[in-house]
């Protein structure tokens, strides 16, 4: 059974020329219309912005096209053998076209099932008034045609990695091939300073994105290209690239993925300095990884999650970015639209950003169902390296006394733009032990910024004194609130949105409403709670609609 992959069809009617399709019309015959039917090949327009196609040999104009019009119980059968369009002269009313594109003239005279091209239209023929109809075609797909891709790729002998990858637009496996490795499909040989890769693809026809990559360890270049790259049935495309130093540029190295995220991860901070991207294949269950490197090397590491789960499979923190040692080198982790999911049971933070780490939370990253039974922080802890928060989600976690989505001390910095804050608590090793900062916890010279998104639904809780259900800004911690929103949050004593104890707090703008404090015997500063030594200074901004049992609702 075959079946085309879906293109945008247009059908344009016109009272004589037309721009992009323009064959003179002939002398009207009486009673019928003109009909000038043009085939627009694919890959012509629309198909991806600013990236090239490649098309098998024998595509385009020199294609064999058979023509199918009916009308009810009425049909007319036509022929392409030269160009890309045909006139043909119809009754008016409703008709349907079915086109169908063959690598020879042998091939059409066997019928539909040796097409490699195919479109469709309905459309209407006005009585004795010319019209054009443009088909679309796309390649004819099914679950056994295939076709083959060709590549013959050259490029310095300084490339340390080079990676092929083969993405079907309609979704389906991605194909991909190491460069630098001999093996049945890939085939390397070496000339003066240079390297050549020649292997090939069996694929099923439809239409894929060509990626291209290479890293070159010398200079610390990358070289790409980007095609659309088009599998027709029984039909051979084929690419080849040289590439020389001209063509390497900076920027992020998309890193072949190996066995695992561990194993990935390890192999880029064993080798050379740079920014990379991993793309995560799957869901994973992976131990505690600790993210660092030595003497002066810096690396810009981003994981794409591809909507994937990482869950932690053994106590500690899933990612520790960065570390005390000595020397000048800096890691730095961006997490993207990847869901990291802790332990009911564990004695660490989800995620540890140290000295010389930085942290960035982006589009589509969840940090969540994480219980640190034994220390501060729950999702994230942040000691004396940088956490930025640009989009996602802290969810759900627990810790032990302070920072249950967030702790930041050790003049660790804070810095959240975007993304929501939501659902963490604390708990006590005790009934008298004191809680802090169900959201975020500031402490010891601790720096948070929040520029933008939302703290909402967090509880300070777990024993009779917990303060801060939102944030809580301890011992010369310093909160700076230019934007956003802190509401719904709860705690059981003190400050149900903020907390402020020997610590600064400045609001030029954002909102703290809807915030509470429940004790029953004494609570205050549902919205806001400033105590012992500290400093809040408000010239924006908007506290509203908050509640404590006792005194002090805003």
């Amino acid at each position: 059974m075959q079946f085309t992959i879906q293109r945008t069809i247009s059908v344009i009617i016109l009272a004589a020329l037309a721009a992009g399709c323009s064959p003179l019309f002939q002398e009207r015959e009486p009673g019928l219309a003109p009909v000038s039917i043009c085939l627009a090949a694919p890959g012509e327009a629309g198909m991806d912005e600013g990236a090239r196609t490649l098309m098998p040999a024998g595509t385009g104009a020199v294609l064999f096209y058979s023509l199918r019009l009916s009308r009810g119980d009425m049909v007319l059968e036509e022929t392409i053998d030269a160009g890309l369009t045909k006139t043909v002269y119809l009754g008016s009313g409703a008709w349907n076209l079915l086109v169908y594109g063959y690598g020879s003239a042998a091939d059409r005279e066997t019928g539909a099932e040796k097409a490699v091209l195919s479109g469709a239209e309905t459309f209407t023929a006005p009585a004795g008034s010319p019209v054009i109809v443009t088909v679309n075609l796309a390649a004819v797909a099914g679950s056994t045609v295939t076709g083959t891709f060709t590549y013959s790729i050259s490029f310095p002998d300084t490339v340390s990695y080079g990676l092929l990858t083969l993405v079907p637009l309609g979704g389906g496996s991605t194909g991909s091939r190491d460069l630098l490795t001999n093996s049945g499909e890939n085939t390397v040989t070496s000339s003066g300073s240079g390297k050549t890769a020649d292997g090939s693809f069996t694929l099923l026809t439809g239409y894929y994105r060509l990626g291209l990559e290479l890293y070159d360890v010398t200079s610390s270049l990358v070289a790409r290209k980007s095609e659309i790259l088009h599998i027709y049935g029984g039909m051979t495309s084929t690419a080849a690239y040289t590439l020389a130093a001209a063509n390497f540029s900076s920027g992020p190295v998309n890193v072949p993925y190996d066995t695992s995220l561990p194993v990935t991860l390890a192999g880029i901070l064993a080798g050379s300095a740079g920014e990379y991207v991993v793309e995560l294949p799957a869901d994973e269950t992976c131990p505690p990884m600790n993210l660092s490197t030595t003497g002066a090397k810096q690396f810009v590491i981003t994981i794409r999650g591809n909507g994937h789960t990482l869950d932690l499979v053994s106590a500690g923190s899933l990612f520790t970015v960065g570390s005390s040692a000595s020397g000048s080198w800096k890691v730095s982790l961006a997490l993207q639209n990847i869901t990291l999911r802790g332990k009911a049971d564990n004695t660490a933070p989800l995620v540890s950003v140290q000295s010389k780490g930085t942290l960035s939370l982006e589009t589509g990253a969840v940090i969540s169902g994480n219980v640190n039974t034994s220390t501060k922080g729950g999702g994230v802890s942040v000691s004396g390296g940088d956490f930025t928060m640009k989009g996602g989600e802290i969810s759900g976690n627990t810790a032990r006394d302070c920072g249950g989505g967030v702790y930041i001390y050790s003049t660790g910095t804070f810095t959240m733009t975007s993304g929501k804050i939501s659902g963490n608590t604390t708990t006590a090793a005790t009934a008298d032990t004191f809680t802090y900062g169900g959201g975020v916890y500031i402490d010891s010279r601790g720096t948070f910024t929040m520029k933008g998104g939302e703290i909402s639904g967090n509880s300070a809780a777990g024993s009779t004194y917990c303060y801060g259900g939102g944030v809580t800004v301890d011992y010369e911690g310093d909160f700076t609130m230019s934007g956003g929103k802190i509401s719904g949050n709860t705690a059981l004593t003190e400050g149900g949105g903020v907390y402020v104890y020997t610590g600064a707090f400045t609001m030029y703008d954002g909102e703290i409403s809807g915030n509470s404090t429940s004790g029953t015997s004494f609570s205050c500063g549902g919205g806001v709670s400033v105590f012992f030594s500290s400093d809040f200074t408000m010239s924006g901004g908007k506290i509203s609609h908050n509640t404590a049992f006792t005194q002090g609702g805003g």
